[in-house]
């Protein structure tokens, strides 16, 4: 305290003495603590609207999450398609290279009778 609250603090007790200098001790005391009240009030409404923004950037995650699920799914049934039809592919042009349908001197050697060789 500066020497001015001092001296108004002195003037006081002298008027009202030692019971009136408890009763401003205890007001002052009264109104920090309001203070501090107040301010423990704003920080905890900062802190809730900053958990309640990480809480909808969460859900929001998970919501992309969700999409991303499903995107991967018709992925993966657009792969299995494709996996099917080039098998399908494969396997045709294996079979046409065991019977060997497009070399000339082979048809007529099939055709043969008897071992060949």
């Amino acid at each position: 305290m500066d020497g001015f609250a001092m001296e108004g603090l002195l003037k006081f007790a002298a008027n009202f003495g030692l019971a009136g200098l408890v009763l401003v001790i205890w007001w002052l005391d009264q109104r920090t603590m309001a203070r501090m009240l107040a301010q423990y009030r704003q920080d905890m409404v900062a802190v809730l609207e900053q958990y309640r923004k990480d809480t909808e950037a969460h859900w929001k995650m998970y919501e992309h999450n969700v999409e991303l699920v499903k995107r991967y799914g018709e992925l993966a049934a657009d792969q299995k398609d494709l996996i099917l039809m080039n098998t399908q592919s494969w396997t045709r042009t294996q079979e046409a290279i065991e019977s060997n349908r497009f070399c000339p001197m082979v048809r007529l050697e099939k055709k043969a009778t008897g071992v060949q060789g």
